[in-house]
């Protein structure tokens, strides 16, 4: 969580987890903020975390819909006896009293508010970059003409191409998104269109994708066509697939909604896939058969 802003996490349901690997409560009770010795539950250890104006910020009970304040604890108003606690009974519970930041006074920020959908998906195809291109032949499909005459025939090409991709997400992680998270809307792939990077409908996935950030994904293109050719006697045609594949790095950014709150967050990341373009099929010069 090193270098994230406390903005990220306004809006949202937190957690803070100690360096034991337990949590801030605010225990059933009532009586205040302590450390729960236990593991995370649905309710107590869980706390909203909102604006309060000029840089400051608030830390509200899920549990009971109160703040943790710094309590005078003593009786005085020196920094030392200030406890942070999460009712207004005057029972809470120390944290710590420490005047400056050592191990123990570091938590971990987990957010607890649930994903709802990733909206407003775009890719940013002026600052795409286009890693590598490599032509590509597919298996090629062959009529041949035993006969002496000439003769009219199809070639029938049928075969398929697996390109791959994964997106990563750079700043999702800090807002609570995890493995997976569905799109409102079909999800529209990079590919490359006379020399320019582009986002085309004919690469998209469908509708409610489950985006599973970091893990290789594969989309499988179909090549058909029925080629006429004349075929010279004695001879043999082969018909081939031909393309390009570039691999391509290009940043994308999606709006992240969440359940129970009108809070969204902006999020980026980066699309690292391979494309297929410029699509022919090339038929080889005949070749004479061998005598039989």
């Amino acid at each position: 969580m090193a270098g994230t802003s406390i903005d990220e996490f306004v809006g949202l349901l937190v957690s803070f987890r100690t360096s034991h690997g337990t949590y801030v409560s605010a225990t059933p009770g009532g009586e205040g903020a302590k450390l729960q010795q236990g593991v995370l539950n649905d309710v107590w250890e869980k706390f909203w975390i909102e604006d309060a104006g000029n840089g400051t910020y608030s830390i509200k009970s899920n549990a009971h819909g109160t703040y943790i304040r710094a309590h005078d604890g003593g009786g005085g108003s020196a920094v030392d006896k200030c406890i942070p606690r999460a009712d207004d009974g005057g029972q809470g519970a120390k944290i710590n009293q420490q005047t400056f930041v050592g191990p123990w006074e570091k938590f971990e920020i987990n957010v607890e508010s649930a994903v709802d959908e990733l909206i407003n998906f775009t890719y940013d195809v002026d600052h795409a970059q286009i890693v590598s291109t490599t032509p590509k032949a597919l298996a090629s499909q062959s009529q041949e003409n035993n006969s002496d005459l000439e003769q009219s025939m199809s070639i029938n090409i049928n075969t398929s191409y697996a390109r791959t991709f994964t997106w990563t997400l750079k700043t999702g992680r800090k807002v609570g998104l995890k493995a997976a998270s569905k799109v409102t809307t079909a999800a529209e792939l990079p590919t490359i269109v006379s020399a320019k990077v582009e986002v085309s409908s004919e690469f998209a996935t469908e509708e409610s994708t489950e985006f599973n950030w970091g893990k290789e994904l594969r989309q499988v293109t179909t090549f058909s066509a029925s080629l006429p050719v004349k075929v010279p006697p004695k001879t043999m045609l082969k018909a081939r697939v031909s393309f390009f594949e570039s691999v391509m790095n290009v940043p994308w950014q999606a709006t992240v909604t969440f359940v129970g709150t009108s809070t969204t967050k902006v999020i980026t990341g980066e699309w690292n896939g391979s494309t297929v373009y410029d699509v022919t099929y090339v038929i080889d010069p005949p070749v004479v058969l061998a005598l039989s």
